[in-house]
């Protein structure tokens, strides 16, 4: 377990948050809670109503997401440095995915009011959030990708 201090330093140096300019990952990393979850415990649900964006710093989040109005199933591992909740703090209604702890795990929570509050100030912040957004979309493109290979094998395999 680590503490906020420990956690924002992380965030400062790892994934999506490192690349924000100065003035904006210190005020966003300055609202940022640390939250710890137990293995098992739901982040969110596909249809939840909207959230904030959650940084994990330590542990591993898998995430669902659900085809054709069928049962979510499980898509993605996530890692220290990944960060997830864009697409509700962007406007969303709803969780288009569901994440939940596959063992003790600590994220970083960013509220949707304080995210936009300081996007306010600092237009650049929506520039971002997208890039956050198409980070998120190439994970989902490599999984479609690792899919698709044939007979289930690496070619380097």
């Amino acid at each position: 377990m680590i503490d906020q201090k420990q956690a924002v330093a992380f965030a400062r140096s790892t994934g999506w948050s490192s690349g924000l300019p100065p003035r904006l990952q210190d005020d966003l990393l300055g609202v940022a809670r640390l939250r710890v979850l137990s293995e098992g415990t739901r982040l969110y649900a596909v249809g939840d109503p909207p959230g904030g964006l959650f940084g994990i710093v330590t542990g591993c989040l898998a995430a669902e997401a659900a085809q054709s109005g069928g049962s979510p199933h499980k898509s993605l591992l996530l890692h220290p440095g990944a960060w997830i909740g864009e697409g509700p703090v962007a406007g969303l209604k709803a969780r288009m995915t569901g994440v939940w702890a596959t063992r003790e795990s600590q994220v970083l929570s960013i509220e949707i009011a304080d995210f936009r509050r300081l996007a306010s100030a600092q237009p650049e912040a929506w520039r971002h959030l997208a890039l956050l957004a198409l980070q998120t979309h190439g994970r989902t493109i490599g999984l479609a990708q690792d899919l698709m290979v044939r007979g289930g094998r690496h070619p380097a395999a």
